[in-house]
């Protein structure tokens, strides 16, 4: 009986889809994610359009280090965005013409490669909250406007409200003559 054989065939390949969907759903969930890169505020380290691995679950079963970069949301944003780790929770953070300073010590940003002037009075950075900044100060809108953003959930759908680091860039996948761990 071909038509059953069709039927079977068919029902084999739903199977398959469905299985496979699932996994994808779960790597995107818990494994890594992707993501490009829009704007210019990482810049040097990252450009417009780099395409850049993120894992999740290493940061909710590690934590975040300063200088890790991430990928994050802002309150009431509906976009992610790559920013830099420079201030942990419970800590207190200064700009003074530019130069950041983490609970009186001034912080050493090798990367910095465009600083800007601004100040900003000291600041006690909430429990579970983290202060991220871009790479390139003069153009990123980062938590000098919006404020610290905390780790989110274990489970991640679509864009949070509140604000919330999502995961942690590891690899520059695009270009790829630019391929390279980030860091």
């Amino acid at each position: 009986a071909p038509k059953k054989d069709a039927k079977k065939e068919i029902m084999e390949w739903v199977k398959s889809i469905l299985v496979a969907l699932v996994i994808v759903a779960i790597v995107r969930t818990f494994l890594f994610t992707m993501i490009k890169v829009e704007g210019e505020s990482m810049l040097d380290t990252l450009r417009d359009g780099d395409r850049l691995a993120a894992t999740i679950i290493d940061g909710k079963l590690f934590g975040y280090s300063r200088g890790d970069i991430v990928i994050c949301t802002y309150p009431g944003a509906d976009h992610y965005c790559v920013k830099r780790i420079i201030g942990m929770p419970g800590e207190t953070i200064e700009i003074k013409s530019g130069a950041v300073y983490i609970n009186g010590e001034a912080l050493d940003e090798p990367y910095l490669t465009r600083k800007s002037g601004d100040s900003m009075d000291a600041y006690q950075i909430p429990e579970g909250a983290y202060f991220v900044m871009g790479d390139n100060r003069p153009v990123s809108l980062d938590s000098r406007a919006v404020g610290p953003v905390e780790a989110g959930p274990w489970v991640q759908l679509g864009v949070p409200e509140n604000g919330a680091i999502l995961g942690k860039v590891h690899l520059r996948l695009w270009p790829f003559d630019a391929i390279s761990t980030v860091g």
